[in-house]
Order: structure tokens, then sequence, then C-alpha cells
């Protein structure tokens, strides 16, 4: 999708609304720089339990156990693996380099550019781990958690 579809979306698929947030601000102030975005990108071996299992729950194991890129920033010469944080912190370089992994295995053609990090805050020592190791990092401290939408 368009970074202005992706704007004005109220959520983005299979993201909270908090990492929704800092995902569109980083696409505000960022998405200039690419051609499409794609959201909840499903990668990965998944457990499957079989066709014994009722479907809904066969369906949700698949689900719950493939591994999920939040964003795919994709622009003429490759994909960019975005991630939201409400905290950044160290793991997310081994969920990158897992992404990296399983993107180059099953589709070998495309190329990963890099990765980028958008978060509300970051733990000590993190946001300069991720830069020495060629992750861009965005942090957004002003935006909040949304107000919950009242359902009455």
């Amino acid at each position: 999708m368009t970074a202005a579809a992706a704007i004005a979306l109220r959520r983005l698929p299979g993201n909270t609304p908090w990492e929704s947030a800092l995902i569109q601000q980083w696409i505000r102030d960022e998405g200039w720089k690419y051609r499409n975005f794609d959201f909840n990108v499903r990668i990965g071996t998944a457990i499957d339990p079989g066709p014994d299992f009722h479907p809904t729950i066969r369906a949700g194991s698949i689900a719950n156990t493939s591994k999920r890129i939040d964003c795919v920033a994709e622009t003429l010469e490759g994909l960019y693996i975005v991630e939201g944080k409400i905290v950044v912190d160290l793991r997310i370089y081994g969920q990158f380099e897992g992404y990296r992994h399983i993107v180059s295995r099953d589709f070998p053609g495309v190329a990963i550019l890099g990765y980028i990090a958008v978060a509300h805050g970051s733990t000590p020592d993190t946001v300069q781990f991720l830069r020495s190791k060629g992750v861009a990092v965005f942090l957004y401290p002003s935006i909040l958690a949304p107000e919950p939408v009242s359902t009455r």
C-alpha cells in the first residue's frame, strides 16, 4: 500500500494501536523514500497441528507460530524490514537477522537492504549498538499510547 493509504488507516494490519501510531509517524517522516508498504507479513515455517484439529484451531496455530514482520518497506532496489516497538532493546537485532535468514532462504531473489527500528523509547546501550550494526533507529518519545476507543 502507499504511504498515504497506510497513514490513513486507523490501525495498521497486525500491529497494536501504539505500534501503528509509531510506524505511521515514521511513514510521515520517511515514507517518501519508499514506493510501497506491506504490514503483518508472515514468513517462515509454521506449526500445523494437522487435519485432525478443528479448522479454526488449526488456522490459529499456523498463524501464531509463523514469524511476523511488522512492516516491509519497498524500494526499486529491494526491501527494508521495519519493526515497531514500544521500547526497543537488543533482542530486535536477533529478530532482524532471523527474518533475513528466512527471507533469503524462502525468497532468494529478494534483496533485503536493511533494518529499521521504530520505537517510543529504548533500553540503555541499544540505540548505539543497533546503529553500529547498520540498523536505522527512529525514536518518537512524544508518541504516546493512543486513548482507547469507546465502544459505547
